[in-house]
């Protein structure tokens, strides 16, 4: 699956409910999946908008000061003052340069916007075979097929330092898409607003904004 934490195992013991276990694996699936997706596509955002800030700043800074320096504004002083306010903030932006380079902000970012993807395809998948199907020897050949990508790219994202905070959003996320009550607060969520719960709330609000 993904990163969200999963509790429900396939099971292949012959009983008359095997196939509403082996479905009710696949909705679990699906519901883990889309947290993960959604995590990671909230994610994505945040980088991009990050990036986009710092490619900013790295421009405007001297853009300013070569149209002063070419514009002719006769007012003295101005351009010497200007070069010392642009070279001061140019230290704190090489410092930030500097972090986002050794932090890899670029290779989080494309990997964020790749598992947004792949999660949100895996938890399509997980439905759509959740939904269909009523032979349980080919419900289940089809969940293991759909769990070994799912195990894959879970294999990917375990890479990427998700924070609890992170899965504590994707666990609502999945839970308001779902209309599921969380396991421990027993509240279903109603929006993304993050609730006190360790589970499903306690994260940032500006995340969803």
């Amino acid at each position: 699956m993904s990163v969200v934490p999963q509790t429900i195992a396939v099971t292949s013991e012959a009983s008359p409910s095997r196939i509403d276990t082996l479905r009710q694996d696949a909705w679990d699936h699906a519901l883990h999946t889309y947290g993960t997706g959604y995590l990671f596509g909230v994610r994505a955002r945040r980088f991009k908008k990050r990036m986009g800030r710092l490619t900013f700043a790295g421009i405007v800074i001297p853009v300013v000061v070569g149209a002063v320096a070419v514009s002719g504004i006769p007012w003295p002083g101005i351009l010497p003052a200007l070069v010392v306010v642009a070279g001061a903030l140019g230290i704190p932006l090489a410092v930030v340069n500097t972090y986002a380079l050794t932090s890899d902000w670029s290779g989080t970012y494309a990997h964020a916007v790749q598992s947004a993807a792949a999660n949100q395809q895996l938890a399509d998948a997980f439905r759509n075979l959740a939904k269909s199907y009523t032979d349980a020897d080919e419900f289940e050949q089809a969940l293991k097929l759909l769990q070994a990508q799912d195990s894959a790219q879970k294999d990917r994202d375990s890479s990427q330092q998700v924070t609890p905070a992170e899965t504590r959003m994707g666990m609502r996320a999945a839970l308001f898409e779902r209309g599921k009550a969380c396991a421990v607060c027993r509240v279903v969520p109603s929006a993304m607003k993050p609730s006190e719960c360790g589970v499903c709330g306690d994260f940032p609000k500006k995340w969803i904004g």
